[in-house]
């Protein structure tokens, strides 16, 4: 989910053995992933976005669901509708794999506590634009009661 480049599918495709796997990647925007053709034939790309109902070929078919830089996507701090949406998406018995970043915590090292930081400073008045994303250190917990 949130497959963007592909290159996660594309890094996963290398480690494994030639066709041992099928990897579907989704995103509600493909322009920045590699054309079709380009792709391993074990790599299979298709629009969705997140919050919509899961299509019934997806439901159930997944031993694996892998997430990942969802957090500026995650509407007010809650990523519950997202998680229902990949629970409803894994066989049973199958797992989630979501690596986030931690913006709550994020900040630059200086050598000399004068130096501007400006690019840095816009990005993360952008990330907290839309509310502070202290979901995060709850995920493991929000995964495993939910």
């Amino acid at each position: 989910i949130a497959t963007g480049t592909a290159l996660w599918l594309l890094d996963l495709s290398e480690e494994l053995p030639p066709l041992s796997a099928q990897l579907d990647g989704f995103d509600i925007d493909l322009s920045k992933a590699p054309n079709s053709k380009w792709l391993p034939t074990n790599i299979c790309l298709g629009q969705w976005n997140i919050f919509d109902p899961v299509p019934d070929h997806m439901l159930g078919r997944y031993d694996v669901v892998h997430l990942r830089l969802l957090i500026l996507v995650v509407q007010d701090s809650d990523p519950l509708p997202i998680m229902r949406n990949v629970y409803r998406m894994l066989k049973p018995g199958g797992y989630i794999q979501w690596d986030e970043l931690n913006y709550p915590d994020t900040h630059v090292v200086k050598v000399n506590p004068g130096t501007k930081t400006p690019a840095f400073d816009k990005l993360l008045e952008f990330v907290y634009s839309n509310g502070r994303h202290d979901w995060v250190f709850q995920l493991p917990d929000i995964l495993l009661n939910n």
